[in-house]
């Protein structure tokens, strides 16, 4: 029973490792879209950027793993 239970923790830690890098992963991925742009004449602010949403899933996985 104790060698099931360290086999499980073990993969709870590579699990947490692989989601940790999946995130940052995304993150970095996210951080090269444009926070703010001018679309047609119309400036763009932070909060309708396509950067938001990947950027709020991976600090959620970053934050939550």
């Amino acid at each position: 029973m104790d060698c099931e239970k360290a086999h499980l923790r073990r993969l709870d830690f590579r699990t947490g490792i692989l989601l940790s890098l999946l995130a940052i992963g995304i993150i970095w991925e996210a951080s090269g879209y444009p926070i703010s742009d001018s679309y047609g004449g119309v400036q763009n602010v932070w909060y309708v950027s396509p950067a938001l949403f990947p950027l709020l899933v991976g600090g959620l996985l970053l934050l939550l793993h």
